[in-house]
């Protein structure tokens, strides 16, 4: 499902991680931990296609989905007008969704009590749950993770293990940051620190 093969990156004359190969299977997934300023973002970026490599090949088989730790939300849309404008910009082909599947979405995160909230009123872990929404209504076989626990309270975060491994089990893959390591099933640990 994708395989990073000698991958090498450097910004501003400093080199982040060299030679970096790796590959990920459907229902497999790897997390990448490193301290912040190490590339962990810019990794994620290069293998979505938003970022240049310096040297190395990335080979991908399926549609992808990515999700930056900023969160790209509209303050002056609502929860629901977020939810519809995010997943059909990633799911072109699922312009005419059906709203039942988008009200379910946001029942799953907890979040249907205020679908018709301004963002602009909600709290980062509010937030966050919208992108939780977006990772339950996906199609895409592979994700891109950036730290999507950050912001999430103990249920946001069980609710984010819970979508990981559905995606997993239906022979998904992901890729995920963090600072720590998280117990999400059949998940490999790469050290980027090490790469440098």
């Amino acid at each position: 499902m994708l395989k990073v093969i000698g991958l090498t990156c450097s910004r501003n004359e400093k080199v982040l991680f060299k030679n970096l190969s790796f590959g990920v299977n459907p229902g497999s997934g790897l997390q990448i931990c490193a301290a912040n300023g190490v590339g962990k973002t810019t990794l994620l970026k290069i293998i979505a296609g938003l970022l240049p490599p310096t040297y190395g090949q990335i080979h991908k088989q399926q549609a992808v989905l990515y999700l930056g730790h900023k969160q790209n939300i509209h303050p002056a849309l609502t929860v629901m007008q977020n939810l519809v404008y995010l997943h059909t910009m990633n799911s072109p082909a699922s312009q005419n969704i059906n709203a039942q599947i988008l009200k379910q979405a946001l029942d799953y995160v907890e979040l249907s009590s205020i679908a018709d909230e301004l963002c602009a009123h909600l709290s980062a872990g509010q937030l966050q749950r919208i992108n939780l929404a977006r990772l339950y209504l996906s199609s895409a076989k592979l994700w891109l993770l950036d730290e999507p626990f950050a912001n999430l309270d103990s249920s946001g975060q069980t609710l984010l293990l819970e979508i990981c491994t559905r995606h997993l089990a239906a022979a998904g893959a992901l890729l995920l940051t963090s600072h720590t390591s998280n117990s999400v099933a059949n998940i490999n640990l790469l050290e980027l620190n090490n790469y440098a």
